[in-house]
């Protein structure tokens, strides 16, 4: 699937483009279902921003500066704390095929 506006190949559970941020056919009307899960596609880190975003119907750049302003706010920088336990329990989407590095490792 491609979006209309840019043409940047999009996943079927996307309900926003992760290139120009345009909302899908029928994303506001759908409803949250399965379970939340890190994304190997489109991740920075661990897919956890690409996961929730994908989730919650929520614009994946919009979802990445919150999360970054929340990781800087001192005292205890909840951003990177809320990243790291979304990091150990997020389970990654099985849908997703291994990057050929990561197959690569498991063979050896």
């Amino acid at each position: 699937m491609f979006c209309e506006t840019c043409g940047f190949e999009i996943e079927e559970d996307d309900r926003f483009c992760r290139k120009c941020g345009k909302a899908l056919d029928g994303a506001a009307a759908e409803q949250i279902q399965g379970v939340c899960m890190r994304k190997r596609k489109g991740r920075m880190v661990a897919g956890v921003c690409s996961g929730c975003a994908s989730y919650f119907g929520k614009d994946l750049t919009t979802l990445r500066v919150v999360w970054a302003i929340g990781a800087v706010i001192p005292p205890i920088f909840p951003g990177v704390v809320a990243y790291l336990v979304c990091w150990l329990l997020l389970p990654v989407d099985p849908s997703e095929e291994a990057p050929a590095a990561d197959r690569t490792a498991a063979a050896h």
